[in-house]
């Protein structure tokens, strides 16, 4: 397992680094603009799938074979992983509530990168405690057939130092 977290980490950041070197060939500031809220539509439409609990909105936000990694440490590879850790994150949540602020969208030919923080929370069904994350989310896009589908979800804690009164 560490071995795949490892290589596929790597695999990640060559990408996003390679993607970010780039320069925008062919898109003008305002295409890159409405290419950027095209990706945000998909992001939230993903997003909403978990408060109506509709895996069918989910998957079709994905291109074929995704890969997701989350907060947890947990990767999850192919259609059927997906689905299912989707599944069960159904399960154990209720009340879920979102929200999404991009910060960096770097696209190039059908391929772009989107990063930005998602916060949210729920109430977790086992416990019936509220649960809250705040998380930086990078998504890697590809087009297919002209759609923006997501073929990568990585999604980790942000640390947020809190001032302490004297």
């Amino acid at each position: 397992m560490n071995k795949v977290k490892s290589k596929f980490s790597l695999v990640a950041v060559i990408a996003i680094l390679f993607l970010s070197s780039l320069e925008l060939h062919g898109l003008t500031r305002s295409d890159e603009r409405k290419v950027a809220v095209k990706l945000d539509k998909v992001i939230k439409r993903y997003m909403m799938s978990y408060t109506k609990e509709n895996i069918l909105m989910a998957m079709g936000t994905f291109a074929k074979d995704p890969i997701l990694y989350w907060s947890s440490g947990i990767l999850f590879k192919g259609t059927d992983e997906a689905r299912a850790s989707l599944m069960s994150a159904y399960k154990e949540m209720e009340d879920f509530k979102s929200t999404w602020k991009q910060e960096e969208a770097k696209i190039k030919y059908d391929m772009a990168v989107v990063v930005g923080v998602w916060s949210w929370s729920a109430l977790h069904v086992g416990t019936q405690k509220k649960v809250t994350r705040k998380v930086r989310t990078t998504f890697v896009f590809i087009r297919e057939y002209g759609n923006w589908k997501i073929w990568h979800e990585h999604s980790s804690l942000l640390y947020i130092k809190k001032n302490k009164s004297k």
